[in-house]
Formats: C-alpha cells, sequence, structure tokens
C-alpha cells in the first residue's frame, strides 16, 4: 500500500475532539527514531460509532484529519481511521478501511514511508 501526499490539509478538529475527548480509549504511533512521531491516530468510541483523529508531519508535510464509522459487521476502527486520513487530504493506492488491525499497521507504515523517505519505523499502541 502507498500513500500519496499531494492535497494534504489541516482539517479543523478541535470541535470534534472536544466532544468526544472523553471517550477516548486507544492511540497509535508511527515514530522513527530519527524523525520522532510522525502519524498520530486516536481512537475514541461513541454508544456504537468509533471516531479517529489523526494528525501527522514531518518537516514541511503536515495534516490532520477526523473521521468516523458506526454500524456492524465491519472493523470500525479501520473504517475510522481511513476517512480520517481521507479528510486529511491523504490519497492511499488501494481502499482498506474496515479490514482489521493489519491494514491499518500497512496504512500508518505508508504514510509514515510517504513523509520520511524511510522504511522502518516503531508503530507504538496505547490504550487507556
Amino acid at each position: 500500500m502507498k500513500a500519496i501526499l499531494k492535497n494534504l490539509k489541516h482539517a479543523e478538529i478541535g470541535a470534534k475532539r472536544d466532544k468526544i475527548a472523553n471517550n477516548f480509549y486507544k492511540e497509535i504511533a508511527v515514530i522513527h527514531p530519527a524523525h520522532g512521531c510522525v502519524a498520530r491516530f486516536r481512537f475514541y468510541m461513541g454508544s456504537s460509532v468509533c471516531h479517529c483523529i489523526t494528525w501527522f508531519g514531518s518537516g514541511e508535510n503536515y495534516g490532520s484529519g477526523y473521521g468516523s464509522a458506526g454500524g456492524y459487521g465491519y472493523c470500525k476502527e479501520s473504517a475510522a481511521m481511513e476517512s480520517a486520513i481521507n479528510h486529511a487530504g491523504v490519497e492511499m493506492s488501494r481502499h482498506w478501511g474496515g479490514q482489521g488491525d493489519s491494514a491499518m499497521r500497512e496504512a500508518a507504515e505508508a504514510i509514515g514511508q510517504s513523509l520520511t523517505g524511510k522504511r522502518k519505523f516503531y508503530i507504538h499502541h496505547a490504550h487507556q
């Protein structure tokens, strides 16, 4: 999977974040030893809706976005993460939302590679 960073935008996500801040449960961070944390994905769970807010940046490339997913029968976390990445202006080489943890990891690494040009990262998972 590849990430294309041609239409990056820094979306106004403050109001969304403040509305769901009390429901935080998970964070995924993409860390490179020389560049620090280049991407961060925070997840919040409302009643039956998963929300994701993303921030990423390295050098002059930076962006942020918000996404959510509800319903049943698929991985809401990966669908919300894909929505947040798309909202931030990142185009992925294929659709992967709703396909689970391995797709989330692959997308996070692809964004890290596009931001830094490097291939090796630490993927840090934090839970409340």
